[in-house]
């Protein structure tokens, strides 16, 4: 019975050559159409996933004019029990001139809870970025490869901006599929008061806490800094996966 129905659906098939062929292809098309679509979705279901403990870190997003103020993490760390470690730091764009040529890149300005926090690591050189007092920066090993190939970036110089600075250290970078890349790093050379709101705050909270009962608590205990921060309004702060 089986070779019959095939012998008759081959049969067919011949006999309706345009029709076959077109509802061929038109499979195809949609196997090919959907296979493209499970891989860009899967794409953009998984940026940052690959940081550590990356399903507890959270992005805080507030209503404030600018960003948050410096000591904000701080603030949250040592008065909830739930948060486990913080983040604190702003990320530019910025024009990168080298070799009479210009182009863009990410200039990341941290300190030691970042890097902590996000597993960046001195691959060569020393800390002296994480200093106010020069102008000094790091480059992720992906960029020291592309600008100066298998020579060691230390000493080098480059210019970010306006201002000129003597690479002192390559660290690691995290690629492009991430909402905060990065190429080159330096100091947080802003204000770190109350009234200086430019930053972003990560935080990452402990496992099993109830996170929507976390984010109750921080809209009901403003900060006074922040409230004299936000005068015109009062600050609301939402918990936002760091993966979404």
């Amino acid at each position: 019975m089986i070779a019959h129905y095939l012998k008759v659906a081959v049969r067919n098939l011949l006999k309706y050559k345009t029709q076959t062929f077109i509802s061929i292809i038109g499979l195809a098309v949609g196997f090919v159409c959907f296979a493209l679509s499970a891989y860009w979705i899967h794409y953009e279901m998984n940026y940052d996933s690959f940081h550590r403990d990356a399903d507890r870190i959270y992005w805080v997003s507030a209503n404030s004019r600018l960003g948050l103020p410096y000591p904000i993490g701080n603030y949250w760390h040592k008065n909830y029990v739930e948060i486990e470690d913080y983040a604190v730091f702003e990320i530019y764009g910025q024009g990168l001139y080298f070799n009479k040529k210009r182009s863009e890149t990410y200039y990341a300005f941290a300190d030691s809870s970042f890097m902590e926090m996000m597993d960046i690591r001195i691959l060569e050189g020393n800390a002296n970025f994480m200093t106010s007092e020069n102008q000094e920066v790091a480059i992720t090993e992906e960029k020291a490869k592309e600008l100066f190939g298998n020579e060691s970036p230390i000493g080098q110089e480059v210019t970010l901006g306006n201002q000129k600075h003597s690479i002192c250290a390559v660290v690691n970078g995290w690629g492009k599929h991430t909402n905060i890349p990065y190429e080159f790093m330096g100091n947080l050379r802003y204000s770190k008061e109350w009234s200086h709101g430019l930053f972003k705050v990560l935080i990452k909270v402990r496992p099993g806490m109830n996170v929507k009962e976390l984010e109750r608590k921080m809209n009901v205990d403003i900060p006074d800094g922040m409230r004299e921060f936000n005068k015109s309004t009062i600050p609301t702060f939402r918990l936002i996966p760091f993966t979404k």
